[in-house]
């Protein structure tokens, strides 16, 4: 029988290195339930798309002074907020393309996310992002902003913060080693890239560094 977490009955901890039959990431302990949410989120994409361009982020919050009884600016609804200007850019861009007499595909926005804190006061959220490949399939020059995804990634987290791009930027991480994945259910390479990503993912699922019974939520996924 799997153990439950010590300061949150509720969860579930794995026993073992594989969920369901696949690899996952064997560095930490880690939740069945949020393994479980994981693997839904992404069969839910690939149900409804073929191909999905899957992008991780972290983002980060501005500084605050190093002492406990400083208030936080940022309210726990920051990452909802992010989500919803995400998602309003993207429909705002489809809309734009239909009217310019573009062939434009769908694109549900669906994401895993995850707030943690290590050592120091602020948290920060490691993100994933779910597309449709025929809509979106590259990140563009991250380094400036412009029409590509990437600004519409900084933007969210400029909107949820009440703040500029330039100042969002620099709060915005993406991955040096693999920023996105790219996966095909017609692909040749699915059957051994799917448990490729999913293993990659499930660091997500990890008990460190969460912080649990503070009434705020450390996980969180699109419902649908």
């Amino acid at each position: 029988m799997n153990a439950r977490h010590h300061e949150n009955k509720n969860l579930v901890l794995l026993n073992g290195t594989n969920f369901r039959g696949i690899p996952v990431n064997e560095n930490y302990p880690l939740v069945v339930n949020y393994l479980e949410t994981i693997q839904r989120v992404l069969d839910l994409a690939l149900d409804q798309y073929n191909r999905l361009f899957i992008v991780r982020v972290d983002l980060h919050l501005p500084s605050r002074p190093e002492c406990d009884d400083y208030p936080s600016e940022f309210g726990t609804d920051v990452i909802s907020r992010y989500f919803a200007s995400l998602n309003a850019q993207i429909q705002a861009d489809l809309s734009k393309k239909r009217n310019e007499g573009k062939r434009v595909h769908s694109c549900t926005l669906r994401f895993v996310w995850v707030k943690e804190r290590h050592e120091a006061l602020q948290d920060h959220y490691h993100v994933v992002l779910f597309f449709n490949k025929d809509t979106y399939h590259t990140l563009g020059d991250y380094t400036q902003p412009g029409h590509n995804l990437s600004t519409k990634i900084v933007n969210a987290w400029a909107s949820a913060l009440g703040i500029e791009y330039f100042q969002a930027n620099p709060l915005v991480h993406f991955p040096r080693d693999t920023p996105y994945y790219i996966l095909g259910k017609d692909a040749y390479c699915f059957q051994s890239d799917y448990p490729l990503v999913f293993k990659r993912l499930s660091y997500f699922a990890k008990v460190d560094t969460k912080h649990y019974g503070n009434r705020s939520h450390s996980f969180g996924a699109s419902r649908k």
